[in-house]
């Protein structure tokens, strides 16, 4: 499949840094906002509406939090949303602020039904399912499990919906580590953590292919993309070692900040440092579907409900001298 890209369009700005962006069925646009600074007063998840202050998606309490509070009942710091097929909100809070240690209490995912307005459930990823290097980074979930990354060490957390034990897979194995040669350039110059340092993200994005048989997954800098079978991941008789012999390179790419399924084999790359959205054939060919001086990190996203639009934080706008926002483009299939 082929695809053309219509005019970028700002659909909405923010105060502060976005780097989730997504679109509930009934069109609403609902944003996370990570603690990354000292003076965090905005809501973590909210519903985001041109010329109107944010509006929160969880109850008051769970916005609350303070340095030297714990993480119970309480959003720390918003890493990941994803939107499922039932309207459900998943949060994904990697209880780290300012990407620093996680605090207790603090790693968890939380799901929200969009259409009621109640929070259904809290599956707590505590230890030992994480530890104090780990930084909890992205997740899809299926009808039976929630699959979260630890991009800290490089792992993959496998959430069980039904009794919420989780299994961690690959922890620290070679095939799921960052390459420390590889320094992102914006404009120039490296692109460093809230910390001053180029960020070392180990396995961070991950994504199920549309006909669920599939996951892929890459670190945050590239610079492979690789895929398991869904049936292989879920086997928890199956050992590290066997498991990674079984991870197939799909491409080399570009430092990404997001990957998005256009199908069963297809997928939108949010660029980081490129300032594109790349299309990702099913043989392996990388085309840029949209490229603009005004796009700087474009970051985890979302397709409207109708699937003709694609919707992305501009999470490095500050880096450009532009405002944090959030843009989206139309999708137009060219051929089949």
């Amino acid at each position: 499949m082929d695809l053309s890209a219509g005019p970028l369009e700002s659909v909405a700005t923010v105060g502060v840094r976005v780097t989730n962006a997504c679109v509930s069925q009934d069109g609403r646009l609902i944003c996370g906002f990570p603690r990354w600074q000292d003076d965090f007063k905005h809501p973590s998840v909210a519903e985001v509406v041109a010329g109107r202050p944010p509006r929160s998606l969880l109850p008051a309490h769970w916005g609350q939090w303070r340095p030297g509070d714990t993480g119970h009942e309480r959003v720390v710091s918003i890493h990941s949303l994803h939107l499922d097929r039932s309207n459900h909100l998943w949060i994904l809070d990697d209880g780290c602020p300012k990407l620093g240690q996680p605090v207790p209490g603090g790693p968890k995912v939380i799901q929200l039904d969009l259409a009621s307005g109640a929070l259904l459930r809290v599956y707590s990823l505590a230890a030992p399912a994480t530890h104090d290097r780990s930084i909890l980074s992205h997740m899809r979930t299926d009808d039976a499990r929630i699959y979260v990354t630890d991009a800290g060490s490089g792992a993959i957390l496998i959430v069980d919906r039904e009794s919420g034990a989780v299994r961690r897979v690959l922890d620290g194995h070679p095939r799921t580590q960052a390459d420390p040669s590889i320094v992102p350039m914006i404009n120039g110059k490296p692109y460093k953590s809230a910390h001053g340092k180029v960020a070392t993200l180990h396995l961070s994005h991950i994504e199920i292919s549309g006909d669920g048989r599939w996951m892929y997954f890459c670190p945050l800098f590239g610079p492979r993309l690789q895929r398991l079978r869904m049936d292989l991941v879920c086997d928890a008789s199956i050992d590290d070692a066997s498991l990674a012999h079984e991870i197939e390179f799909v491409c080399d790419i570009p430092p990404v900040a997001g990957i998005h399924a256009l199908g069963d084999a297809e997928f939108l790359l949010c660029a980081a440092t490129d300032g594109a959205i790349l299309h990702l054939h099913a043989d392996g060919r990388k085309t840029t579907l949209l490229q603009h001086q005004n796009i700087c990190f474009p970051n985890e996203g979302g397709f409207s409900p109708d699937g003709r639009h694609f919707y992305f934080p501009n999470s490095g706008a500050h880096l450009i001298g532009r405002p944090f926002e959030v843009m989206r483009f139309s999708l137009t299939p060219t051929s089949s």
